[in-house]
């Protein structure tokens, strides 16, 4: 089954969307622990990604930094097959947090109306 129709990978991007970036975490390792090559390395990207929100809502930007400068080129690759994802505006968000330019944390939107959470951002 493609990684964007477990369920652990919806419920780990309904909970990212709803601000609940440890729990978003948590879902998306059990893919993570079973799935290999890009999938494997999409999820690794999401889950530092989450991991790097917790440090900003923290108030942690080394924290922030430290866990995006990870997740970015996993998510960057991930655009050339993860066309299931809005990834261009995960990254874009995400690096204006880290500038201290952004004032809210990016959304993961769907973008195939086959896919099961597309148009709920």
């Amino acid at each position: 089954m493609p990684i964007q129709q477990t369920s652990e990978f919806i419920q780990g991007c309904e909970l990212f969307n709803a601000g609940h970036y440890w729990h978003a975490h948590e879902a998306w390792e059990v893919q993570w622990l079973q799935r290999n090559g890009n999938e494997r390395n999409l999820l690794q990207g999401l889950i530092q990604t989450a991991a790097a929100l917790v440090h900003w809502s923290r108030g942690n930007p080394k924290g922030l930094l430290l866990n995006w400068r990870k997740a970015t080129p996993k998510l960057q690759a991930a655009q050339a097959w993860a066309d299931f994802l809005d990834l261009q505006h995960v990254i874009v968000t995400m690096q204006a947090l880290v500038d201290d330019q952004g004032k809210h944390p990016p959304q993961l939107r769907f973008v195939s109306a086959s896919d099961p959470l597309c148009n709920q951002h």
